[in-house]
């Protein structure tokens, strides 16, 4: 039974049957049930495998099951461990003649939901297997371009709503550019089976069909109308909401981080200009009144971080979410709309839609002086995603490491209280290597924490025993001593955890091309790791690798399409 609505929609007629071991890598095709799957491994030895197309995980509605990938070998390895389509029914390859319309106007047609309308551009994408051809969302409407000396549109995914559920005016729109639209019924016979199709795609779309005068629209996009339209654009803010600090990246080289906590604002009762007693001033948002980031820690009776799966409903997340606003309204009081990129731990990460309707929005705060801007929309990553893009990224967001774009990449993620692990096969996720482990530098210094209190009788924060790590003393009544006798068993108590965390997910890692060392604890448990992983590899600057991929990803066009 096809899993979209629990519908069976049948395979596709007009085409043969074929036995899906001898599909290559990347083909699409039909199962008996009407799944639509595609080929993600085509090796020898029965190696081969298909996952649900779109592979991505948020290609699937949330209220619907994703089905399972499937081996396409029957008694091979993977058969043991996956369920096994042996036929299918493969979708053609579309040719760029096919998709360019006479006369070089593009088609436009009209789809229910801006879900189906990104799917189908990028089925379109997918079966033309074209150099410089792109789907991508812009102005309020998905289309299919070809990129060269000059931007060529070819069809053009309008829809009725958007993501988030707001209605699209239209009929202002196709009146306005004098757009000519079909319902998205009359578009290739593929996209019925589009996850979501038969759920959404119904006689409505015919009856709220917007026909007005021919297309007038610009076909022919110039580079230099490109960039103004991009320069007009919401900017963009990489946060990275970590379980020990909070850090931000915006452009013009601007960065800020702070502890992640959050805590009851007190009333100050002095101060001087001896201080930065302008910094000790709440923030007003909602009907919260908080302080953040070590003005928490340092004034706040209560104080709140996140620690476990309900940071997204835990009102501590979007505080400091908020509060990253508040750190960039201080250097760029102008803004007024943003895109974000952010990420979730690994075993978080199906709370992703959460995040994105959580954070979406206008905002109105109070601090140092009213701040009102609007998050126009928001993509989340699995956090060791970051530090991957930073590496197979430019500042422009243009690939330039064919190691990280072809091989087989893992990333160790060691956060404060998570260790994050991943696998990128040629850039896609692999979800069953994938997996985080619940230790983090934290327990590092909660050792040192509680060592230096039974030896020397200090009563210290976290971030006075880590900063007291970094530099390998600390004072104990006026007197430098060192603490790296405290510090190297709490390292190997770590090691073991996140080395046996690694085991578990892959092994000796033997089929992984290089593992990247990343995160807060990425420097400081290194050479552990590289006893056990000889390719592991430590990324430089690891604290903010993670905020600087996402914002190398933000350049890319398509990176704020729904997700």
């Amino acid at each position: 039974m096809d899993h979209r609505g629990g519908q069976t929609i049948p395979p596709p007629q007009d085409e043969e049957w074929v036995l899906t071991s001898t599909l290559p890598e990347g083909a699409l095709f039909v199962s008996p049930d009407g799944i639509l799957y595609q080929v993600v491994m085509a090796k020898g030895g029965g190696f081969r495998k298909a996952e649900p197309w779109p592979w991505l995980p948020y290609g699937w509605s949330i209220d619907a099951e994703r089905p399972n990938a499937v081996a396409l070998v029957p008694d091979s390895p993977l058969a043991r461990n996956y369920p096994v389509v042996a036929r299918g029914k493969p979708l053609p390859n579309v040719s760029l003649e096919e998709l360019s319309p006479p006369g070089g106007r593009p088609i436009h047609y009209i789809f229910p939901t801006e879900q189906l309308a990104r799917l189908a551009a990028q089925l379109d994408e997918t079966l033309a297997h074209t150099p410089n051809l792109k789907a991508y969302r812009t102005a309020g409407r998905w289309v299919l371009a070809l990129s060269g000396k000059e931007v060529m549109l070819l069809r053009v995914y309008h829809y009725l709503e958007d993501s988030a559920g707001t209605p699209m005016d239209l009929e202002a729109r196709f009146a306005g550019e004098r757009i000519e639209a079909l319902p998205c019924t009359q578009g290739p016979s593929y996209w019925r089976y589009i996850p979501g199709w038969r759920d959404k795609v119904t006689g409505e779309i015919q009856e709220s069909e917007v026909s007005v005068s021919p297309p007038l629209v610009e076909e022919r996009v110039s580079p230099a109308v490109i960039e103004r339209r991009e320069s007009m654009s919401a900017m963009i803010l990489a946060v990275d909401i970590g379980y020990g600090y909070t850090k931000g990246i915006a452009p013009n080289g601007l960065r800020f981080s702070f502890p992640s906590v959050v805590g009851a604002a007190e009333e100050i009762n002095f101060s001087t200009d001896l201080i930065r007693g302008g910094e000790e001033r709440p923030v007003r948002y909602d009907n919260w009144r908080f302080f953040y980031g070590q003005q928490a820690v340092l004034q706040s009776r209560i104080q709140s971080a996140i620690f476990d799966r309900s940071r997204v409903q835990d009102h501590t997340f979007k505080l400091l979410f908020v509060a990253a606003l508040v750190e960039l309204a201080k250097h760029m009081p102008e803004v007024r709309h943003l895109n974000v990129v952010t990420g979730l731990p690994v075993d978080f990460f199906a709370d992703r839609s959460e995040v994105i309707r959580s954070f979406e929005g206008t905002y109105r705060i109070t601090a140092d002086r009213a701040i009102e801007l609007t998050v126009d929309a928001v993509f989340v990553a699995p956090q060791p995603f970051g530090s991957l893009f930073r590496e197979l990224l430019n500042e422009n967001g243009k690939i330039v490491n064919t190691e990280i774009e072809r091989g087989r990449i893992g990333v160790i993620d060691i956060g404060s209280y998570t260790t994050d692990f991943i696998v990128s096969d040629e850039l896609r996720y692999v979800q069953r290597l994938s997996g985080s482990a619940r230790v983090g530098w934290s327990k590092v210094v909660a050792q040192v924490q509680q060592a230096l209190d039974d030896r020397y009788m200090l009563e210290l924060m976290p971030h006075e025993v880590d900063r007291a790590i970094q530099l390998g003393e600390v004072r104990v009544r006026g007197e430098p001593v060192p603490i790296g006798p405290l510090v190297e068993p709490a390292i190997n108590d770590i090691r073991t955890a996140i080395v046996a965390r690694a085991r578990d997910l892959w092994g000796t890692a033997a089929s992984l091309d290089v593992i990247l060392v990343t995160g807060g604890g990425g420097p400081r448990l290194y050479d552990a790791i590289r006893e056990t992983y000889p390719h592991a590899r430590l990324l430089e600057n690891a604290f903010w690798a993670n905020a600087e991929g996402f914002m190398r990803f933000a350049q890319r066009p398509a990176t704020f399409q729904r997700q």
